[in-house]
């Protein structure tokens, strides 16, 4: 496989590649949205809306998850912080 990759590290230092991954107390309400509209082959645009919604619905359900969605792409322009303004207009 070519191109970008994503590996998970748990907490025992095992080391998978995913093709789409959430953690911590909220990743199981996550994973209810993630796993029914994820697709191989998303583009940023599609997915990133997706990744917002998803974290959303872990901080309604799991208090430790937090009250603010940040999120960053990662691409070979760099790395790049999404504003607060920009993540409101994807969802």
């Amino acid at each position: 496989m070519s191109g970008p990759r994503l590996y998970f590290l748990d907490l025992d230092g095992g080391l998978t590649e995913e093709e789409m991954v959430a953690t911590g107390s909220g990743s199981p309400v996550a994973y209810g949205l993630l796993e029914k509209e994820f697709r191989s082959g998303l583009k940023t645009k599609d997915v990133l809306p997706l990744a917002i919604r998803a974290v959303q619905m872990a901080m309604r359900r799991d208090i430790a998850t937090g009250n603010e969605v940040m999120a960053v792409t990662v691409a070979h322009r760099g790395y790049r912080e999404l504003s607060p303004s920009e993540i409101r207009k994807l969802v």
